[in-house]
């Protein structure tokens, strides 16, 4: 095994066991500390399956349909879309590849001139075109009509970590975007806080998982980005909440669903009296959260990194 990024041979063991007990490496490159899966590959994994569907979907240890995909996702869409509006004007065509049941494209088809997903998993597809009216193929992108030098902003939200061959599939969308056009990538963080500030065991094997074959920094994620012919940026987003962490700390377990670590606590108050005091205690749960989730950013912690560049003409 060489490293995709180096050429090093040179690896040291992180872990020797993935997320539901499953005996696999994740190894980190000694010269460039790009961290994968031993031999990594996800050719065996079908993500349309009812095992990876209740395995690693929003609902742990359920498998959802097309519909509960979607109405989970929307909940969290108006918040994606501030983070990335200023990238977007009435006349930009837009990719995004995985685009899943079509919740982001759907989000932002009113805000620019045309809306294009690629989504590989076939059900996905077809409820994003049937229910959202959307233009979704189930192919590759060198598999598809679409013209080259085409779109002005490509977007790939949590992709890039299940590709095997990053380097080679970003050098291949690039050929689709329009000279000086934008790319924006999300992945996670190998440096978040639950990984690298609390000593939870139980987070670090649950966070390595199959479907996941590379594991990027901030550093490494620029210079992958690079040598695919991208120059840009990137910071770090926290979406999940700072109960979220401290039910890790307290507990050593996942919260049953996204859904419970991306909201914030509910409140239930049945005495009339009782409601300014509980306003002011959803108030100061909310600013908690939110000078939480801004620390972890400013100290490059949050759980997502996201690059935001261009191509290089």
């Amino acid at each position: 095994m060489r490293c995709i990024l180096c050429d090093n041979k040179d690896f040291r063991t992180i872990s020797d066991m993935l997320r539901y007990d499953i005996p696999r490496k994740v190894v980190q490159c000694i010269n460039c500390s790009l961290i994968s899966l031993e031999n990594p590959t996800n050719d065996l994994i079908d993500y349309s399956s009812t095992e990876y569907r209740s395995q690693h979907g929003p609902i742990l240890g359920k498998k959802i349909s097309e519909k509960e995909m979607f109405d989970i996702q929307m909940q969290f869409q108006q918040e994606r879309f501030e983070h990335v509006k200023n990238l977007l004007n009435s006349s930009s065509k837009v990719l995004e590849i995985g685009c899943s049941t079509g919740h982001f494209l759907f989000t932002i088809k009113d805000h620019v001139s045309e809306t294009v997903g690629i989504e590989l998993d076939q059900s996905h597809a077809r409820f994003a075109r049937e229910n959202c009216n959307l233009n979704i193929y189930e192919q590759p992108i060198n598999e598809t009509p679409i013209e080259k030098n085409y779109f002005d902003v490509i977007f790939m939200f949590q992709v890039l970590e299940h590709i095997p061959n990053p380097i080679e599939f970003l050098s291949s969308c690039k050929d689709y975007l329009k000279p000086g056009g934008i790319i924006y990538i999300e992945v996670p963080n190998i440096n978040e806080a639950l990984l690298s500030i609390y000593e939870i065991p139980t987070y670090q094997k649950f966070y390595y998982r199959l479907p996941h074959v590379y594991y990027y920094s901030e550093s490494t994620l620029q210079k992958i980005l690079e040598r695919a012919g991208f120059v840009g940026t990137t910071k770090t987003i926290q979406e999940y909440t700072v109960f979220n962490h401290l039910h890790w700390i307290l507990t050593g377990k996942p919260q049953a669903s996204q859904m419970e670590g991306r909201q914030l606590p509910k409140l239930n108050c049945q005495i009339s009296e009782k409601n300014k005091i509980t306003e002011s205690i959803k108030n100061w749960f909310y600013k908690i959260n939110e000078e939480y989730k801004k620390l972890l950013e400013e100290n490059k912690i949050a759980e997502n990194i996201c690059f935001v560049g261009k191509r290089i003409i």
